[in-house]
């Protein structure tokens, strides 16, 4: 399976997209992410969520139809989406009752001499230019719900970058067949591109901050300290109850679990 995702920054357009292929009972590595200079002055990174094939057969056919352009057109850069995806929903993706071979796609283009820049991406036969973030593929939700908490559009690059890290760090931590590494392409304003390989984001993603413990202790914070703070009372008065030793409470020496039941209010 595949999770995917762009993301606006102030220094340009990041894609990324795990490598974890599944195929019957096994899964291996691949790369997701094709990025394509045409003969004019602009370039394109694209990737997709869903069926590999139908994602592949749409990158060739979008890179046929856009290589010789000499200037980035919008219109024929939607046409070409929308003709491509039509055709591949009608040959591939509708005949075919038994499996699901939906795809999602993301597309990221830069201009290297007007410094223009989009992001898009599409649903079901739909292209659409998105402004901020998008993910798509297994584990979206969870992939959406942190960029709309983290993602801030003046973000440079490097945070960009962590924050991207950070995400589908937790992303392939949580939900089952996502991994097998990260990459990521940058497309940077001025026209340049950086690739940032799975051995790049392994060690960003090594020196990442833990989302578990951070919510363990800001739930703490919600909710407030426990024993012996809380107006519970023992038969012996200001009594400790229990102790914290590495994220577990324990109740002191003497008291019983029956002991540690007789809590009333003060």
């Amino acid at each position: 399976m595949t999770l995917v995702a762009g993301f606006n920054c102030r220094d340009g357009l990041l894609l990324c997209a795990d490598m974890e292929q599944v195929t019957g009972a096994s899964s291996r590595r691949v790369s997701k992410l094709a990025m394509r200079c045409t003969t004019g002055s602009w370039c394109y990174s694209i990737t997709g969520a869903g069926s590999g094939a139908v994602i592949d057969n749409c990158v060739d056919k979008i890179w046929d139809a856009m290589k010789s352009e000499p200037d980035y057109n919008e219109e024929k850069m939607e046409d070409v989406l929308t003709e491509v995806l039509t055709k591949a929903h009608t040959k591939y993706v509708w005949p075919d009752k038994r499996n699901d071979h939906s795809i999602s796609l993301i597309v990221a283009y830069t201009d290297m001499q007007s410094f223009r820049q989009k992001l898009w991406i599409t649903y079901d036969l739909v292209p659409m230019p998105e402004v901020k973030h998008v993910c798509a593929g297994i584990g979206e939700d969870l992939a959406n719900y942190l960029a709309d908490q983290l993602w801030h559009p003046f973000y440079s690059e490097q945070q960009a970058v962590r924050m991207a890290a950070f995400i589908f760090k937790e992303v392939k931590e949580h939900v089952g067949n996502v991994g097998q590494g990260t990459e990521m392409w940058m497309l940077q304003k001025g026209g340049k591109t950086k690739f940032y390989n799975r051995h790049e984001t392994a060690l960003l993603e090594s020196g990442l901050p833990s989302f578990e413990r951070n919510i363990y202790d800001f739930g703490k914070e919600i909710i407030g300290p426990l024993f012996p703070i809380l107006p519970f009372t023992l038969s012996v008065p200001n009594k400790e109850i229990c102790t914290e030793d590495k994220n577990v409470f324990q109740g002191p020496k003497g008291i019983g679990a029956k002991d540690l039941g007789k809590l009333t209010f003060k």
